[in-house]
């Protein structure tokens, strides 16, 4: 028989009566003064007392999975230290492009001779090419657009190059805070005596030394004096007319034999693009100062040109539609022109990159 509880609606079975086993006393009639009492109840399932539930120990990570957790990080510093460790070349500069959106790339370039900036174009040249394809050479109206000082910081390692993090120079704000130092240093040299002024501190041509005929700027380099208005007037000058010369070094990586005695590397709109590979890799903490450091170095642009304006591709492939329905050709194998032109850049392009 089913009784149903309809407050709750749970249908609930009678159960029979377990089966009790009697003894032999019971059998025989004897009965104990004191019955054993039994319980009805049923043990809790707990946490603690299921095999099945109990939470396993948490096992520490296996030092093979930390060994390949940690081996990109490896990789990325490793891989750098080689590559400027090359006993024949002391120097670097460090090339970098934009690949893509959000994808910006750089390598190192070694160099003998920081001094030498023709034979440094000239490696650079053979650097994009290498990394980008020799094919470029060859390809009608391409060339490189703009050769610019940038700013940047070390991603993660890639398979042929580095990720980066470029920061371009605001080059106006940089003019803007020149001009605020030289007009500040020319304050300073007027305040001074006029006896003074008559001899003004200089810079010995011959060994770059500074002469301090001003007594008081004498020990201009210790860091509890003042430093001397009549250098900070000089590298403020100097600087100005760096600004006004940003467009050299693509002037140079076009025609490398022009760039002697320049010295365009040596900073235009910051401080030298050139470093000492014995600085970088011999630095004691250098994970953290690679990581950390912002690094100076060459950006290059390119694309297609018409008589040094820049073209898109898009404007290059319907250029030749038009030259070749000029020609006359029908539109649907110009177009086809076209196109093949367009896959032919992407093709390049990936292979390049890859």
């Amino acid at each position: 028989m089913v009784e149903t509880d309809i407050e709750a609606g749970v249908h609930i079975l009678d159960t029979p009566a377990p089966a009790v086993l009697k003894t032999r006393r019971e059998t025989d009639g004897i009965m104990d003064a004191t019955p054993m009492p039994v319980s009805n109840a049923e043990e809790l399932t707990t946490l603690a007392n299921h095999t099945r539930l109990r939470s396993r120990p948490k096992q520490n990570a296996s030092p093979v999975l930390k060994a390949q957790s940690s081996r990109p990080k490896n990789q990325f510093f490793e891989s750098l230290q080689q590559e400027l460790d090359h006993g024949g070349r002391e120097y670097c500069l460090f090339m970098c492009w934009e690949r893509g959106f959000n994808d910006q790339r750089a390598v190192p370039l070694l160099i003998k001779d920081s001094e030498d900036e023709v034979r440094v174009y000239q490696d650079l040249i053979n650097l994009w090419y290498k990394t980008h394809g020799w094919w470029w050479r060859y390809v009608p109206l391409y060339q490189v657009l703009a050769v610019e000082e940038v700013g940047f910081r070390f991603l993660r390692k890639q398979e042929n190059d580095y990720s980066i993090m470029i920061e371009k120079l605001d080059t106006p704000s940089i003019e803007t805070q020149l001009n605020r130092e030289l007009s500040q240093a020319r304050d300073q040299i007027q305040l001074d005596d006029p006896a003074e002024y008559d001899n003004p501190c200089y810079q010995d041509p011959v060994t770059g030394h500074w002469m301090h005929v001003n007594v008081k700027y004498l020990g201009e380099d210790d860091s509890h004096l003042i430093i001397c208005p009549f250098k900070i007037r000089q590298e403020c000058e100097r600087k100005l007319n760096h600004l006004k010369m940003l467009s050299l070094p693509l002037l140079f990586f076009r025609d490398p034999e022009s760039a002697a005695g320049q010295r365009t590397l040596q900073g235009l709109a910051q401080e030298s693009c050139i470093y000492r590979t014995s600085e970088i890799k011999g630095t004691m903490y250098f994970e953290s100062w690679v990581a950390e450091a912002k690094i100076r170095g060459l950006m290059l642009s390119w694309g297609y040109t018409w008589k040094y304006r820049p073209l898109d591709v898009p404007v290059v492939a319907m250029m030749i539609v038009t030259l070749w329905k000029i020609s006359g050709g029908s539109w649907e194998a110009a177009f086809a022109a076209g196109g093949f032109f367009i896959m032919l850049v992407s093709l390049l392009q990936s292979s390049a990159s890859d």
